[in-house]
């Protein structure tokens, strides 16, 4: 398997606590953040949202197969996680 880093992903900034790799996939004309996240340690994928600061900063995981399934994103986004 190729390095996580040549990829394109990297550790999730602030995330010390396991090692979790992300890659953005979309950043929004207001500042919201999309990224698509690997925690290589449980095998789980998911997808990152970062609001922007106006909004208050919080950032949520959704489950990969939630955020298809639910419609999130634009589809040249959806096409980047699949």
């Amino acid at each position: 398997m190729a390095n996580p880093q040549s990829e394109g992903f990297r550790p999730a900034r602030g995330d010390k606590r396991m090692p979790v790799e992300t890659r953005e996939l979309y950043r929004s004309p207001n500042g919201d953040r999309w990224l698509l996240g690997r925690d290589p340690v449980a095998g789980r994928v998911f997808v990152r949202h970062e609001a922007n600061a106006a909004s208050g900063g919080q950032m949520t995981d959704i489950d990969i197969g939630d955020f298809l399934s639910r419609g999130h994103g634009t589809p040249s986004t959806k096409r980047s996680c699949a």
